[in-house]
């Protein structure tokens, strides 16, 4: 099950006032983050962590702790939110520049990357304007139907978003150089993106096993960039720190800077705790369009 491990709320948060606020959940295997937003304001109002003892091995396993965290939350599992927004990182995902890009052809889509059971996931899709493409992912019906089933009087419904995705949708919201490999990290998952200014040229995710293979693959990428490796900068986020092997081993090779919040978000003192280059991924969710 999911233990506490950190929560953060603004003095402006009221429960009464939920149906304009957005409601985002960040599940992975062995972490849920929560956050609230108020829409009319753009502020963070609540951020809340949990982590698993065990890694959740099934999405059966997976479903019982969520479901159990949400149906015993002092407000999580209150109807009349204004949205509300799951996002997953390790569930196959593939991008579809807008040209190419047909709603009918989705499963046929992703199809390319990955074998996909239908009869135990959807196919989801987000879109990104400001970089003309489309996110497509899987998404596991035992928690899409659960979710479904526990909010039934959301009158815009809920909406699904794959990690990758508010990670993009983070970047596309700052100015990004060509020689910026940005590197966001979450457990055992590395997240890698290339940009020239708004122009994806790069995204895709990694699994490692220790800090060298995360410094093998931000260099690789930076290779296949043809970035100058004189010129090389990192842009840090997610879960690292200045203390740790990974960032001092790839501060050998780049300049090595960590992120800062997503724009145009504003946060409370409260939220002092977490680095500026914390949770980009979930409070970047802000942002996505989900359709």
């Amino acid at each position: 099950m999911f233990q506490e491990d950190l929560i953060l709320r603004d003095e402006k948060f009221e429960v009464d006032q939920i149906g304009r606020y957005k409601l985002c959940f960040a599940l992975t295997p062995t972490q849920c983050r929560l956050a609230v937003f108020d829409t009319k304001s753009d502020r963070c109002l609540c951020y809340e962590r949990y982590t698993a003892d065990i890694p959740f091995e099934t999405n059966e396993q997976f479903l019982e702790g969520f479901s159990s965290l949400v149906d015993t939350h002092s407000f999580a599992s209150a109807g009349y939110w204004q949205k509300i927004t799951l996002m997953i990182g390790q569930q196959e995902f593939t991008y579809v520049p807008d040209e190419h890009f047909r709603t009918e052809y989705a499963l046929s889509y992703l199809r390319f990357n990955t074998t996909l059971d239908t009869s135990k996931s959807y196919v989801q899709f987000s879109e990104h304007q400001l970089a003309s493409t489309n996110c497509l992912f899987s998404m596991p019906k035992t928690v899409s139907d659960w979710i479904e089933e526990k909010y039934p009087h959301q009158k815009t419904g809920i909406t699904y978003v794959h990690q990758t995705a508010a990670f993009l949708e983070g970047l596309l919201l700052q100015e990004n150089k060509s020689n910026q490999v940005h590197a966001l990290i979450e457990g055992n998952q590395l997240f890698v993106a290339v940009l020239d200014e708004q122009n994806l040229l790069f995204l895709n995710r990694f699994e490692f096993k220790n800090a060298e293979e995360v410094a093998y693959f931000i260099l690789a990428v930076s290779d296949d960039a043809k970035i100058n490796s004189q010129k090389l900068e990192v842009v840090l986020y997610g879960q690292i720190n200045k203390e740790g092997k990974i960032y001092q081993l790839l501060d050998r090779y780049a300049y090595v800077k960590f992120a800062s919040r997503p724009a145009h978000l504003s946060f409370g003192y409260q939220f002092d705790q977490l680095e500026s280059h914390e949770d980009f991924d979930l409070f970047s969710l802000y942002y996505v369009k989900t359709v």
